[in-house]
């Protein structure tokens, strides 16, 4: 979370061949034991983030008998509604379920969005995700995450890089996913619609989907200066070292 995954997600979802919406959170406990129906909250916003009729999903539902089939019949609807040829899903634990993940999906292709600790924790304070303990904790959690499921299906990618680079970068996912890059994909002026549908669905104004709204910008690299105090990037620096040796982020 604060990572850049919603960037990412959003300009894959430019391609012609690839359809990406908003979160689904999958994965949760009330949408996994209660995706059948379709007032619990979790089934209600994923119909309306993704403008599914209850009838629509009524079907989809039928002949489900896990969430992971659910969740393939319910983005390869949507995606074929809008002439597209595969599906991208970006909720964030995502990294946490990866076992789950190709199970399912056995030729999963999973983006690890990487950005400097620091300035993540910089946004979180900002936004009021979590105290430095959580968001170490849960750092933490997806650094051991993402060393057990290494390998040829998984594809780190730098935030900073799509945002200083995002052409170079874009391409080189997209050809990473089996897809020909096209022209224009990383000329992102801005988009309101994720914002409006966030409010709309839920009441609730999303800095991310703000964010969004925007063009590209590089400002939120090393947001952390300024930001957090000594003993707090101290902190980060010690307790996730391997930013340092793996990623490069600080010596």
């Amino acid at each position: 979370m604060k990572s850049g995954t919603s960037l990412l997600r959003k300009l894959l979802g430019r391609h012609p061949r690839l359809f990406a919406g908003l979160e689904t959170h999958w994965f949760s406990p009330e949408l996994t034991a209660g995706f059948r129906d379709p007032a619990t909250q979790r089934a209600r916003w994923l119909r309306q983030f993704y403008d599914v009729d209850e009838a629509t999903y009524a079907e989809l539902v039928a002949g489900s008998e896990s969430i992971e089939v659910f969740l393939d019949r319910f983005l390869s609807h949507c995606a074929r509604r809008e002439g597209k040829a595969r599906w991208v899903e970006k909720t964030p634990d995502n990294v946490l379920h990866l076992g789950r993940v190709w199970d399912a999906w056995p030729d999963a292709c999973v983006l690890h969005v990487v950005r400097d600790p620091r300035d993540v924790y910089a946004s979180w304070a900002a936004n009021e995700k979590g105290t430095l303990e959580q968001f170490v904790s849960q750092a933490r959690r997806i650094l051991e995450s993402v060393e057990r499921h290494d390998g040829p299906q998984l594809r780190h990618v730098r935030y900073e890089s799509l945002v200083t680079d995002t052409k170079e970068t874009l391409d080189d996912v997209v050809r990473w996913l089996g897809e020909a890059p096209v022209d224009g994909l990383a000329d992102y002026a801005g988009d309101r619609s994720d914002y409006q549908a966030v409010l709309e669905v839920t009441g609730k104004k999303s800095a991310t989907a703000e964010s969004l709204a925007k063009p590209i910008f590089e400002s939120s690299i090393g947001r952390y200066g300024g930001k957090l105090t000594a003993d707090e990037v101290r902190r980060i620096e010690s307790e996730l070292p391997e930013y340092a040796s793996r990623w490069g982020y600080w010596t």
